[in-house]
């Protein structure tokens, strides 16, 4: 996870830090979608 720290939570916009629990996803959905900004990407737990 360390590759993660101080970079942007997908759904909130703040920067994440050592203490905070992530969630991470794989790619799973193609460019066009709606979603795609989510895919292959990590936030908060709590978000």
């Amino acid at each position: 996870m360390a590759i993660f720290l101080g970079l942007e939570c997908q759904l909130c916009g703040i920067a994440t830090k050592g203490s905070d629990r992530l969630f991470d996803t794989e790619a799973f959905v193609w460019p066009d979608s709606e979603f795609y900004e989510y895919s292959d990407s990590y936030m908060h737990w709590d978000c």
